[in-house]
């Protein structure tokens, strides 16, 4: 299955034989994304017995984690980019076979260093690969109805990979070690090398547009500095020298990015997307949504497991309906967009985000468990699940098809610096708080997750009014 299909400004499929079997291509992207957003999880069950097998430092934990994230939030406008113009299919093939290597040199490792630089290579592949997920699902199912039905199942798989992480990460380490995790990707990375490669046809703009060097440079290096800067400030501060100095770099450089994609004829982001009130609203709520559950992923589950002391199985069993309302909301909304339009469940998830946010800021304690807090939690993803699907078909459908990578990668890369943020920015703030003696250990927590609780509701509630102003689109009842 090597046809090339083209497709023009106008949507035309240019190709007769178009893609002879959809589902199993749209399987394979299924597992190209679960692989990928595994990853960003998957190793919270294995730093421990890293530290202790590697001699590595607490600094050395939060770089093998964090180097992932940053190459993978970098590089993933970049990839959306390249895989419009040079080919969809071939940078994912070329992303999935930078992912596996990646994994293999970490399998090898011997020190904290070279485990940081496999990490750093997987998040490369990574954003190579994870952008064409989303995009080519339009090419795949040009009908909207089936299309919507099938960017429900991405929302949900992409959930089922973030909370699978841990659970397939403890497994592996409790079975093998921690190198079985890395042994595990490299097999399930070419596996899905060949299933991409005989389901899937290529795709790319028809006109070829000559690579944006500029954009393609600036808008990597200010990813980049952004990303490490939030990374480093988690343990040095936000107040530092040094990641005050990369915030102000990353900032000068994007203004250069916006400058040259301005003046480029054949700009790697057209800057002009983003008066489409529908792309700008929904590159935000990707931002928000993600900034929100990962808040709640890292400070309620650590405050259930060190102030209330819940038991493993107890903390999974918390977290239950909050993934379970996520994805079942992200199945149902699929098929529901197709006849009532991507405003009316955007509008309405945003709404139900911030009233289970609010209701869980409410009723948590020390004694929480998910007979209080359970049905919140639910509400709350039920929410997400249902604005997440809107936000994807609703940004891809706001601009031309043969631009479909780069709005993935928009989206998808606002939904990591969201979850990046979320975590590392607030965390500093409770680690700030547990280094002042009169605030003490159990207070520093508790004033964390009241902080982070109250971002994420005041987020969720600039969502709703968001998608409830958008006049572009209209409800349909």
């Amino acid at each position: 299955m090597s046809s090339e299909v083209l497709l023009d400004d106008e949507d035309t499929l240019l190709s007769p034989r178009g893609i002879r079997w959809p589902h199993l291509g749209f399987t394979a992207l299924l597992a190209v994304l679960f692989l990928t957003f595994l990853d960003n999880t998957v190793l919270s069950a294995a730093l421990e017995t890293i530290f202790l097998d590697l001699h590595a430092t607490i600094p050395d934990l939060q770089w093998i984690v964090g180097a992932y994230a940053l190459s993978f939030a970098a590089l993933m406008l970049t990839a959306g980019s390249l895989g419009d113009t040079i080919g969809r299919r071939k940078i994912m093939l070329m992303g999935i076979a930078l992912f596996s290597a990646g994994s293999l040199v970490c399998a090898l490792a011997s020190t904290a260093t070279m485990l940081v630089i496999g990490r750093i290579i997987m998040g490369i592949g990574a954003a190579g690969s994870e952008p064409s997920t989303l995009s080519m699902i339009r090419h795949i199912y040009p009908d909207a109805k089936k299309r919507a039905r099938a960017m429900g199942s991405w929302v949900a798989v992409s959930g089922l990979a973030l909370a699978m992480g841990p659970v397939i990460g403890a497994t592996l380490v409790g079975l093998w070690g921690w190198r079985s995790i890395f042994y595990f990707n490299l097999a399930f990375g070419v596996a899905i090398f060949v299933m991409v490669s005989a389901s899937l046809p290529e795709t790319r703009r028809k006109d070829r547009a000559r690579l944006d060097f500029p954009g393609i440079v600036l808008g990597a290096s200010a990813l980049g500095m952004a990303t490490y800067a939030t990374i480093t400030g988690e343990s040095q501060g936000y107040g530092s020298h040094t990641v005050v100095t990369l915030y102000v770099v990353s900032i000068v450089v994007f203004l250069a990015f916006l400058a040259a994609e301005a003046l480029n004829k054949q700009p790697m982001l057209d800057l002009t997307f983003f008066r489409n009130r529908d792309f700008s609203t929904t590159t935000y709520i990707a931002f928000a949504s993600n900034f929100s559950i990962f808040s709640i992923f890292f400070f309620v589950a650590l405050y259930l497991e060190v102030i209330a002391q819940a038991h493993p199985f107890d903390l999974a069993l918390d977290f239950v309906p909050l993934l379970g309302g996520m994805m079942l909301a992200s199945v149902s909304t699929g098929k529901w967009i197709s006849s009532v339009g991507p405003r009316l469940p955007m509008t309405l998830g945003s709404a139900l985000a911030a009233v289970g946010i609010g209701i869980t800021n409410l009723f948590i304690s020390p004694t929480a468990g998910v007979n209080t807090i359970g049905w919140s939690m639910c509400l709350t993803g039920v929410g997400i699940g249902m604005l997440l699907v809107p936000v994807t078909t609703s940004a891809l459908s706001s601009v031309p098809k043969s631009h479909s990578g780069v709005a993935a990668s928009v989206i998808n890369t606002s939904r990591q610096l969201g979850a990046l943020f979320g975590v590392s920015i607030l965390g500093s703030i409770v680690n700030g708080q547990i280094n002042q003696p009169s605030v003490g250990y159990v207070n520093a927590l508790t004033n964390g997750l009241t902080y982070a609780l109250n971002v994420s509701l005041a987020l969720m509630i600039a969502s709703f009014i968001a998608s409830l102003t958008n006049k572009n689109q209209k409800f349909v009842l």
